[in-house]
């Protein structure tokens, strides 16, 4: 086993917007593994998959996963697939819980070499009929955390060392589980999706903002252009 460490400071822009839990995007995100051995492709050979899993927020159970999958000497044989777009479906925003097309660096303090990654928000390895079957999940809404949300889940097989879909198109549930949202659920089509991303995708903060202001004052506050000034001009004399 060799030792490994994901460096995963901040997703992306889209922690920031969030001014509550923003001061923690500043700090790492816990990271723990787990593996486990088994035959993936029914060649008597089997595989280890390592699961490593990152905990977003402090306050909330919600996690990124990235998979790697290796040969017993060691080797990668493939990770974590990349989402696809699912035609029809536009995905505007999504919440910063989501791991959707959101990559990383994993370095080997061993090997000292570096390999890009991508995450997800759900796996698991599911025997169907003898085949062992890889799902993948990814939150694909903004909604609020607590709540039901929108998942798009790939699910593949494994062949020749590679990983292959099942389906050219990834399922949609529905779900309030985080890591295994299709455990119980009915999958949707494409107009319950919509119909769920116009019914619960919050907007922006600074358009929330802008509407508490309009509440409170009638119109939003602007900063007395006179003040700002003297703040830039005191920000460069500071030493």
């Amino acid at each position: 086993m060799k030792t490994l460490e994901i460096f995963h400071s901040a997703k992306d822009q889209r922690f920031r917007d969030y001014p509550p839990t923003a001061p923690l995007t500043d700090f790492r995100i816990p990271t723990s593994a787990e593996y486990e051995v088994v035959d993936l492709d029914g060649d008597d050979i089997p595989e280890v998959v390592v699961t490593f899993s990152n905990q977003i927020y402090s306050l909330h159970y919600d996690k990124l996963v990235s998979v790697l999958i290796l040969n017993p000497r060691g080797e990668l044989l493939t990770k974590t697939p990349y989402p696809t777009k699912i035609e029809g479906l536009e995905v505007v925003s999504l919440t910063p819980y989501s791991a959707f097309q959101t990559t990383g660096v994993m370095y080997d303090a061993i090997s000292n070499t570096s390999e890009t990654i991508t995450f997800a928000n759900g796996f698991h390895v599911a025997d169907r009929n003898g085949q062992r079957v890889l799902q993948f999940s990814w939150v694909i809404d903004n909604a609020g955390y607590v709540g039901p949300h929108l998942h798009q889940v790939q699910e593949m097989v494994m062949r020749d060392g590679r990983l292959e879909p099942l389906s050219e198109k990834p399922a949609l549930y529905i779900s309030e589980d985080w890591n295994e949202p299709w455990s119980g659920q009915t999958q949707v089509n494409i107009e319950a999706a919509k119909l769920f991303l116009k019914e619960h995708n919050l907007p922006p903060f600074s358009e929330m903002r802008k509407e508490a202001e309009k509440s409170f004052f009638g119109t939003p506050i602007r900063p007395d252009p006179a003040v700002q000034e003297t703040l830039r001009n005191k920000a460069v004399q500071r030493p």
